[in-house]
């Protein structure tokens, strides 16, 4: 009977210690449970996290690719836009040199005029046009003898070469500044040169002088508003093209500027 009841404590007390073992291994259970539920959730925010930052990595990542896209289009753009600025600027600076080579001819045409404008305004007077009174009162009788034709605005041609033949058969390429002059000449002879008596000169009535000066002015048309209108349109000309070059001259700083501006970027 004592055999049998320590026998029987025996197994109580392995029962009590398996229990107990058991006790502990379930709680170890469940710790296990709870640190595998715990390392499911952190592995799920982790995981959470891991994907909000890939995203928000990733968005940046599309918006900085875009801005890059963005910016090489522009540098392109700004690119071809130098590019043409270079073109225009090349083409305003040879239309620059090609307005400067015409504004220079011009110039010089310019200058030419009023050398021979100005050559022509205190000319000295030959003295073969007054070799002798008999020249001059035989140009005077030539005059007179074509009244009748002059009344109908022509004038008939001495067969002598005298001094008024001589200026008529003078090319017609002279310039409208001699034929002033001429005219001025012709009046100075008739009224300042010395005839040898009163008797000569009384051959001339007044209606015969009327006749003589007239046809000295058909003889000589003025040409003073021509050559002033041709000297305005040269300047008028001279004045656009130095406007033209004032604007090619802008557009040229602005382009320098605008490739400045390209480079610093």
């Amino acid at each position: 009977m004592f055999a049998a009841e320590e026998r029987h404590g025996n197994i109580e007390e392995r029962m009590r210690h398996l229990e107990g073992q058991l006790e502990e291994k379930n709680q170890e259970l469940q710790r296990a449970r709870q640190r595998e539920k715990m390392n499911e959730e952190h592995n799920k925010r982790l995981s959470d996290t891991v994907d909000r930052l890939l995203t928000e990595s990733n968005e940046r990542l599309q918006l900085h690719l875009k801005e890059r896209m963005a910016a090489l289009e522009e540098k392109n753009v700004l690119i071809q836009e130098s590019e043409t600025f270079r073109k225009n600027l090349e083409e305003s600076l040879h239309d620059k040199e090609r307005l400067a080579e015409e504004i220079e001819k011009l110039r010089s045409e310019l200058d030419q005029l009023k050398m021979r404008t100005g050559s022509l305004i205190e000319p000295t007077i030959p003295r073969t046009h007054l070799d002798t009174s008999a020249e001059l009162r035989y140009s005077v009788g030539s005059l007179v003898d074509s009244q009748s034709d002059y009344r109908t605005t022509k004038v008939i041609r001495r067969p002598r070469r005298g001094r008024m033949g001589v200026r008529r058969d003078e090319p017609k390429v002279k310039s409208l500044g001699d034929h002033e002059w001429n005219r001025t000449q012709q009046i100075g002879v008739l009224s300042s040169h010395p005839f040898e008596s009163d008797t000569e000169m009384s051959d001339i009535d007044d209606d015969d002088r009327e006749t003589i000066f007239s046809s000295m002015d058909l003889l000589s048309p003025s040409g003073h508003s021509d050559a002033q209108t041709l000297a305005m349109m040269l300047q008028e000309q001279l004045d656009a093209i130095n406007k033209e070059i004032r604007l090619i001259q802008e557009e040229k700083e602005s382009t320098e500027l605008r490739a400045e501006e390209i480079e610093n970027r």
